[in-house]
């Protein structure tokens, strides 16, 4: 690098320089099986990075989506104590077995109390 004269490096057609000793043949093959590799791991990158560029950036916007989620968790927290304290109400609920109906002596003796 240092210790070669100028110009002797040789381009490869993409406009970089080529590796030491690899022809284009064998270049383009590595570079084919390194895009093969990275290719759908670079695209979910690129889709979480584009999403954190997209994200809100002031601080008010991050405030206001922190305050909202936590809202959010109160009432989702609410609802289901709600729901479980109605369960638990339901449990307790059993049929009772008819009362006997007072007989008409009773009631005009007043015995039925």
């Amino acid at each position: 690098m240092a210790d070669e004269p100028e110009g002797t490096e040789t381009e490869h057609p993409d406009g970089g320089p080529a590796a030491a000793g690899l022809s284009d043949s064998e270049l383009e093959k590595l570079a084919a099986m390194v895009a093969g590799k990275i290719g759908p791991a670079h695209a979910a990158s690129t889709e979480v990075v584009q999403d954190r560029l997209s994200a809100p950036g002031d601080v008010a916007a991050i405030v206001r989506a922190e305050l909202a989620r936590t809202d959010r968790e109160a009432r989702d927290a609410e609802v289901a104590s709600k729901v479980e304290s109605h369960s638990e109400i339901i449990a307790k609920l059993t049929e009772a077995p008819p009362v006997a109906p007072v007989r008409w002596i009773e009631r005009r003796m007043k015995w039925a109390g």
